[in-house]
């Protein structure tokens, strides 16, 4: 069990913790129909299909995870998952437990027993490496339950880039594909959008957990990898 400074959205001077426990960690991987064992969840459930798809019974829903997506359900749901006939299918499934329902609230409502999100190929190393070292069992369990908790800050950060703040996450990216060639500057991409700067920095960390500045020279860098790739341009040229 892990405790973690928990900072909610009502101010409070007194510090509170939220105890954070993992139990199980398992990579599943079929190449066929599969299908587990129907049974109440005693734990909050969290799976992350990598390849293929899931289809998971949660009390009376049908719910489809496909690859890319996160599915966190809360406990005490009968569940049971099935992979479909003819798919490969890969995932991870992590069974956890938190002693505070507003930790979670960062995902889904109170009323709400379970979410879908949008994943990563930030998110899939995480699980890859929670999952190895889970396995190997060479490290002590504060180490998987604080990987646990890096896998919640992406899945936070992907939560909220999925709303207003990633429209205007896009709109920077193109911004800055337009302007590629151009050396552009924080102060430049709020001007043009119309944002405040300091407002669109903090956006841009919230959404992508890099700073405006990385966020450029990471597009610069992918711009200059696919030139080399694609193109006869000299090294200095494509520097220019």
């Amino acid at each position: 069990m892990i405790n973690i400074l928990w900072e909610g959205k009502d101010y409070s001077r007194e510090k509170r913790f939220v105890a954070l426990t993992i139990w199980n960690c398992i990579r599943s991987a079929t190449k066929s129909h599969w299908s587990g064992r129907r049974g109440l969840l005693e734990h909050y459930m969290l799976i992350y299909v990598t390849e293929g798809r899931l289809d998971i019974e949660l009390d009376n829903l049908n719910i489809s995870i496909n690859k890319n997506e996160v599915f966190i359900s809360r406990p005490n749901k009968m569940f049971r998952a099935t992979a479909p006939q003819n798919i490969s299918t890969v995932f991870y499934s992590v069974e956890f437990d938190c002693d505070t329902h507003s930790f979670l609230a960062l995902f889904f409502p109170e009323k709400e027993h379970h979410k879908i999100i949008s994943g990563n190929e930030k998110l899939e190393a995480l699980f890859y490496s929670l999952n190895a070292n889970y396995k190997r069992r060479e490290c002590g369990q504060y180490l998987h339950e604080a990987m646990l908790l890096m896998i919640f800050d992406e899945l936070d950060r992907s939560h909220r880039a999925d709303g207003e703040a990633g429209k205007i996450y896009d709109r920077v990216c193109e911004y800055i594909w337009d302007n590629i060639n151009k050396r552009l500057t924080a102060q430049d991409i709020s001007i043009f959008l119309g944002y405040n700067k300091d407002y669109l920095c903090r956006l841009i960390k919230i959404c992508s957990g890099k700073t405006l500045k990385e966020v450029i020279i990471n597009e610069k860098l992918i711009t200059a990898k696919n030139l080399l790739l694609t193109t006869d341009y000299s090294n200095a040229k494509i520097a220019v």
